[in-house]
């Protein structure tokens, strides 16, 4: 537990997490989804991220995520941000890479196949401005 200032810090404090939370879950499965189509396990890719400076608790359990509470999360942050006069764009850019991944999502990129369900595709694969073509 920290104390972190006066009555309301907390708040602050857990605003700051979620933000850092949900950014990550962004960035680690667009990286293991690059990885992936570059022809490296995910897995393995996984596993030399968690041996290195990217190594986070939100990286070993990504297999745990419920996934359900990022939209009000990052409402709330976006929210401290106009308050307080900060421009946030991670945030925003997170919030809407976080409505394009469902567990589903996740579980089929950590058992090695694509983030996105092919099914659903709307052609760019949801959150990737730039198409990587499959390998092989």
């Amino acid at each position: 537990m920290h104390h972190l200032g006066p009555l309301g810090s907390g708040q602050v404090g857990k605003t700051a997490n979620n933000l850092v939370h949900w950014a990550q879950i962004c960035a680690i499965t667009e990286a293991l989804e690059l990885g992936r189509r570059a022809g490296v396990e995910v897995a393995v890719l996984r596993r030399a991220l968690m041996d290195g400076p990217t190594d986070s608790r939100t990286l070993r359990e990504l297999q745990h995520m419920r996934l359900t509470w990022h939209a009000k999360d990052l409402a709330n942050t976006a929210a401290l941000a106009t308050e307080v006069g900060l421009d946030i764009p991670a945030a925003a850019t997170a919030r809407r890479i976080m409505q394009g991944i469902t567990v589903a999502d996740v579980a089929r990129l950590l058992a090695g196949g694509p983030l996105h369900d092919p099914a659903r595709s709307n052609g760019d694969e949801g959150n990737f401005p730039v198409t990587l073509p499959e390998k092989g």
